[in-house]
C-alpha cells in the first residue's frame, strides 16, 4: 500500500471528502457549483491542518442528509456536528428545509463544543413534534465550549413547549447573523424563547439576530448561585413576540444590592416592532394590563442600551415598556406607540418569589425613555400582590402629557428615587423625589411643580 493510499484511507475514516487531489487545502466558504463539496486547491501537502479540518456537508458521505423539508434529517444533522466536534472542523449547510423530528421528550438536537457551523442562505432547520412530546428545547448546548455560528435558521412551526436556541453551563460561543422564528410558550411549563441563556454560561457574543413570532425574543435566565457573565447581544430585530427581552433569577433574593448573581449582561443596540402585548397571562392577578416589551423578575446588573421599540397603532396599547423588579441596571429605550406605563415595577411575573422579602425589590436602576407615543403612567406601581419597594433609581423619561397621571400606588412604598420628566410639547422638565411629587399634583405639567429640588 502507497503512502498516499494509506493517507487517503485515514482521511476518509476522519469524514473529510476526497475529491480530485485529496491533498489540496480547503477554504470553508468556498464550495462548488452543486453547493455539497468544498473547493479544494493543490496549495499545501497531505498533512497540511487546513485539509484535516476542511468543512465538511451535511449532504454529503457519510451523512446524507436530504435538506427536502420531507425526510428526517435528525439523525444525519446530529451526525455531522458530532464528527466536526471530534475534529474540530468546519460543518456546512447547504440551501435547503431539514426536517428535525423529535424522538423523545426534552431536548431535539444538541450542541457540540469545538465547532464551526454556517448556513448557505436557505437553509433551515424545521421541528417537527408529530408524537406531541413535551420539549424543552429545539437546539440545546449544555457544557459546550468553542462553538460558533453564522447563518443559524430554526424554524419552529409554532410549536407550544420548547425555546428555540439555548445554551446552560456553556462559554466561548458565538452567533452571528441567526434567524429564529416559531416558538411559542405553553402556559403550564414555559419555554417559547427564541434564544435563552441559562444558568452559568459565559463569554458568549450574539450577533445581528433576527427573532419573529417566538413568545419571548431573547431571555436571559438564571438560577442563584449560577452566574451568567459576559453574555452579549448585539443589535437584535425582535418582532411579533410579547417580550421583546426578559430577564429572570440574575438576583439571588439578597436584599444587599451588592450580592448580584451576575455581571455583564448586555444588550447593545437593536429594535423591537410590535411586541409587549401579552396574551399568555404573564402576570396573573395583578392589575391586568400584563406584558412588556423589557420585562424583569430578580434582574440584576443588566444593561440594554439604545433599544428603539416600534409598535404600530394597530398593535393597540400595551401594558409597559419597561416591566417588573429589578436592580443596579441601565436601561436606554425609545418607545414609539401606546403604553399603560413607560416604567412599572411589579412584584412577580410567571415565577414565585424565592424570597418575599426582596422579590419585589427595585434598586439603583438607571433608566431612560424617549417616548414619542402615548402613556397613561410615566411610572406605575402594583402592589396587588404584596409589598414592591422601590429605591435609589433614577428614571429619566421625554413624552407627550400622559393621559391620566405622573405615578400610581408610588408613595410610601419608595424612598430616594429621583424622576425627572420632559414634555415633547412645551421643553418642560419636572424633577425631584418621588414623595414629594406625588404629594404636589398627580397630573403633568403643572406649574406648581417646583424643579428645585
Amino acid at each position: 500500500m502507497s503512502n498516499r493510499t494509506r493517507r487517503a484511507l485515514i482521511l476518509t475514516a476522519l469524514g473529510v471528502p476526497l475529491l480530485g487531489r485529496v491533498w489540496g487545502r480547503v477554504n470553508a466558504t468556498e464550495m462548488n457549483d452543486d453547493g455539497l463539496t468544498p473547493q479544494l486547491s493543490p496549495t499545501a501537502g497531505i498533512g497540511d491542518v487546513a485539509v484535516r479540518r476542511a468543512a465538511l456537508s451535511v449532504k454529503m458521505a457519510p451523512f446524507y442528509a436530504r435538506g427536502d423539508g420531507i425526510a428526517d434529517d435528525r439523525a444525519a444533522v446530529d451526525a455531522a456536528l458530532e464528527r466536526a466536534s471530534a475534529i474540530r472542523g468546519k460543518l456546512y449547510f447547504p440551501p435547503g428545509e431539514y426536517v428535525i423530528r423529535a424522538n423523545g421528550p426534552g431536548a431535539v438536537l444538541r450542541g457540540r463544543s469545538n465547532v464551526q457551523v454556517e448556513f448557505a442562505q436557505g437553509a433551515v432547520l424545521k421541528l417537527e413534534n408529530p408524537a406531541r412530546y413535551p420539549l424543552t428545547c429545539f437546539f440545546e448546548h449544555s457544557f459546550v465550549e468553542n462553538a460558533t455560528y453564522k447563518g443559524l435558521t430554526l424554524n419552529g412551526g409554532g410549536e407550544v413547549g420548547p425555546n428555540g436556541f439555548g445554551a446552560n453551563n456553556s462559554k466561548g460561543i458565538q452567533c452571528d447573523g441567526a434567524h429564529i422564528y416559531g416558538f411559542r410558550r405553553d402556559p403550564r411549563t414555559g419555554g417559547g424563547r427564541g434564544i435563552t441563556f441559562q444558568f452559568n454560561c459565559k463569554n458568549i457574543e450574539v450577533n445581528s439576530p433576527k427573532i419573529t413570532n417566538c413568545t419571548t425574543g431573547i431571555d436571559f435566565h438564571g438560577r442563584h448561585s449560577a452566574r451568567l457573565d459576559g453574555i452579549i447581544v448585539v443589535n437584535p430585530t425582535i418582532s411579533e413576540c410579547e417580550e421583546a427581552i426578559s430577564f429572570y433569577d440574575l438576583f439571588d433574593g439578597d436584599i444587599n444590592l451588592n450580592s448580584a448573581e451576575s455581571a455583564q449582561v448586555i444588550v447593545n443596540g437593536g429594535t423591537a416592532f410590535n411586541c409587549g402585548k401579552s396574551t399568555s397571562a404573564l402576570a396573573p392577578g395583578t392589575n391586568g394590563e400584563g406584558g412588556g416589551v423589557v420585562v424583569s423578575e430578580r434582574g440584576h446588573s443588566f444593561s440594554v442600551r439604545n433599544f428603539s421599540v416600534v409598535n404600530e397603532p394597530s398593535y393597540g396599547e400595551i401594558g409597559a415598556v419597561i416591566r417588573g423588579s429589578f436592580s443596579n441596571s441601565d436601561v436606554d429605550v425609545s418607545y414609539r406607540g401606546e403604553c399603560m406605563a413607560l416604567v412599572m415595577f411589579s412584584p412577580a411575573l410567571n415565577l414565585a418569589p424565592v424570597k418575599p422579602s426582596a422579590a419585589a425589590v427595585s434598586s439603583g436602576n438607571k433608566i431612560s425613555i424617549i417616548c414619542a407615543g402615548m402613556c397613561d403612567y410615566v411610572v406605575y406601581s402594583d402592589n396587588m400582590r404584596g409589598a414592591n419597594l422601590a429605591f435609589q433609581n433614577r428614571i429619566t423619561v421625554s413624552c407627550h402629557v400622559p393621559r391620566i397621571s405622573l405615578m400610581n400606588d408610588i408613595a410610601g412604598r419608595s424612598a430616594e428615587n429621583f424622576l425627572e420628566v420632559i414634555s415633547l410639547e412645551n421643553s418642560k422638565a419636572v424633577r425631584g423625589y418621588w414623595a414629594e411629587l406625588y404629594e404636589k399634583n398627580s397630573t403633568f405639567p403643572d406649574a406648581s411643580w417646583d424643579p428645585a429640588h
